[in-house]
């Protein structure tokens, strides 16, 4: 009885101060005010962060913008010493010689690979077709001249030149400093201006716009006439095999006529870029990257079948080696057996032995 009591007693609360809940409430805003500032300087310490971050990528973004022009410029170096020779120029005859000709010059501990050669120089071409300038100091260039898909492959190598007038229009001071003044402001990356460059509109010229029908006129005979009610729209042309049971003669006639694409103004009063475009940039672009990669792919087997080479070249001189080490041995085995029959010999003639030997030195003594 006495602990029931006890329980009854705990379990009822003890009235609430007024005060003490005044005090509670002060010290609950105080806790959030103070919450807030850690929440905003944290949100500071964020973007500042997010500062340095933006800055750092649009450094990089510029590095590599540099990178990809320099690499563009000793391209077309080589396709042009190349083209001026005659096409006799071993070293610059392809990407790889050139590579391996450049690297041998090179003096720090970097060398070049080719791979990344020939995809930084692909990627200049492109950014140098869709940014880079045309008219130079009196000297003026077709766009088209500077697209590495419209080049032609010259003897047994599957490299493609530019005309040499453009390779000189391209290595003239100026060009380089002018496409990177084109190119870096925005911070951009080489992939996000391949990217717009790719998809940028292309200039085309307005239809002329038809005149308004004059108004003819009104007879009573128009006023009374209805209109002719408009041709059903033929169905769309269905793809796949036709169904044995639907007679439609329309199942294969050619789809109705879209408004075609460039009728379709843009805010700025130019035509927008049609789909077509669209995608003969980007079948462009994919078949630059798959020239790029067989390309790479068979630099990759010609490095490999020299390693391979080099390998039996290595394994046949040790081969070599293992052979001559054998025939030495040999012959030491021999040279050893022939002097332990010597030996044998001299003791089975010598009327001394080592005990008297060893006499003869103890009496000497």
């Amino acid at each position: 009885g006495v602990s029931g009591a006890k329980a009854t007693a705990n379990d009822q609360a003890a009235p609430m101060d007024d005060a003490a809940i005044d005090a509670k409430g002060v010290r609950s805003v105080q806790v959030a005010l103070d919450a807030a500032g850690a929440a905003a300087a944290a949100d500071a310490r964020a973007n500042a962060a997010k500062l340095v971050v933006r800055r750092s990528q649009a450094e990089r973004n510029a590095a590599f913008c540099e990178e990809v022009v320099a690499i563009g410029i000793a391209e077309a170096a080589r396709q042009f010493l190349y083209l001026k020779s005659g096409n006799t120029l071993e070293t610059h005859e392809s990407g790889t010689a050139y590579v391996t000709y450049v690297n041998g010059k090179l003096t720090g501990e970097k060398k070049l690979a080719y791979s990344s050669y020939r995809r930084k120089s692909l990627d200049f071409w492109a950014l140098a077709h869709a940014y880079g300038e045309t008219t130079r100091g009196g000297v003026t260039i077709e766009r088209v001249a500077l697209d590495s898909l419209t080049w032609t492959a010259i003897g047994n190598s599957k490299s493609k030149y530019a005309e040499l007038s453009t390779l000189e229009f391209v290595l003239a001071d100026g060009f380089a400093k002018e496409l990177l003044a084109k190119i870096q402001p925005g911070g951009k990356s080489v992939t996000a201006l391949l990217e717009e460059a790719a998809n940028k509109p292309k200039a085309a010229t307005r239809r002329p716009k038809k005149a308004p029908a004059e108004p003819t006129e009104t007879t009573e005979a128009a006023e009374t006439t209805p209109p002719k009610a408009k041709a059903p729209a033929r169905r769309a042309r269905r793809r796949g095999r036709r169904r044995e049971d639907d007679d439609d003669e329309d199942d294969f006639a050619p789809p109705p006529k879209v408004k075609a694409d460039d009728e379709i103004k843009t805010a700025v009063g130019e035509t927008a870029p049609t789909t077509l475009d669209l995608l003969v940039d980007n079948n462009k672009m994919l078949r630059r990257d798959l020239a790029a990669r067989d390309e790479e792919l068979a630099a990759a087997r010609a490095e490999i079948a020299a390693y391979k080479e080099q390998i039996e070249e290595k394994e046949a001189e040790s081969r070599t080696y293992v052979n001559i080490a054998r025939d030495a041995k040999k012959e030491l085995d021999a040279v050893k057996a022939e002097l332990a029959r010597e030996k044998d010999k001299n003791k089975a003639v010598s009327p001394l032995c080592d005990s008297t030997n060893v006499r003869l030195t103890s009496s000497a003594a």
